[in-house]
């Protein structure tokens, strides 16, 4: 998985996909595959998935069906996979980005 949205300008993440489909010899690579699907035990978006706890109270209360925004579905993929891989998420952003609605 290549985070193309961590590189700062158009131009970069373009390169950045270019390099991605000769080294893996590619013949499409897709960034629109971020399907959203709740499950009773997991949450699923794009190829990352987060285990559901059970038995857990939720502060503030998770809302189901869980929604996020079209716009988020990227950002909210690479946070499900490093919460997978048990590393520490930070979150940056300018004010009004959306870091809270993540």
């Amino acid at each position: 998985m290549i985070y193309t949205g961590r590189f700062r300008t158009r131009m970069d993440q373009a390169t950045s996909v270019d390099i991605a489909r000769q080294f893996f010899n590619a013949s499409s690579m897709s960034r629109d595959h971020q399907d959203m699907v709740e499950l009773p035990t997991e949450l699923v978006i794009g190829h990352s998935r987060l285990q559901k706890p059970s038995g857990i109270s939720w502060t503030p209360p998770i809302v189901s069906p869980l929604t996020v925004p079209s716009g988020l579905l990227n950002c909210a993929e690479a946070l499900i996979r490093f919460l997978e891989l048990k590393w520490l998420p930070i979150i940056t952003g300018t004010e009004r980005s959306g870091k809270s609605s993540l």
